[in-house]
């Protein structure tokens, strides 16, 4: 993946009115960078197979309605993408906090509920976490 700063950079991660080489050694403006280049990685759409349980009418409707709500998620992106634009809408006052924290309580009990697998595939998941490993070990607190 290849992304450009095209314009203003400086104005990205820095108050300078450039960026230049000592900023990197900021523990501001290298936090911001390393944070940008990984949500930018977590932007890209990844498919995910999602395997709906065979007795998937045996049960009640919520069952179909988990099912239904986790492939809708997963169209936009996933849970990564659907978090952030939570965030972005909380940020923009659309929603509260208290909702944004309902919607989130949502998603993640789909999400860990356990009755639906969700088959990530081994490639994809493997960069997934070796980008979480190059951020978390040189993120500098």
């Amino acid at each position: 993946m290849k992304k450009k700063f095209k314009k203003n950079p400086h104005k990205r991660f820095t108050s300078n009115k450039e960026l230049l080489v000592g900023d990197l050694f900021v523990k501001e403006t290298y936090n911001r960078i390393l944070s940008d280049w990984r949500g930018s990685y977590f932007e890209v759409l990844k498919k995910n197979k999602i395997k709906i349980p065979s007795n998937l009418f045996d049960g009640d409707v919520q069952n179909l309605n988990e099912i239904l709500m986790l492939l809708g998620i997963e169209s936009i992106g996933g849970k990564y993408e659907l978090e952030s634009q939570i965030r972005f809408a909380q940020k923009n006052n659309s929603i509260d906090k208290v909702k944004a924290h309902r919607f989130r309580k949502k998603v993640n009990s789909i999400y860990d509920n356990g009755r639906i697998i969700i088959e990530y595939h081994d490639l994809v998941k493997e960069l997934d976490d070796k980008i979480d490993e190059v951020y978390y070990q040189n993120i500098v607190y």
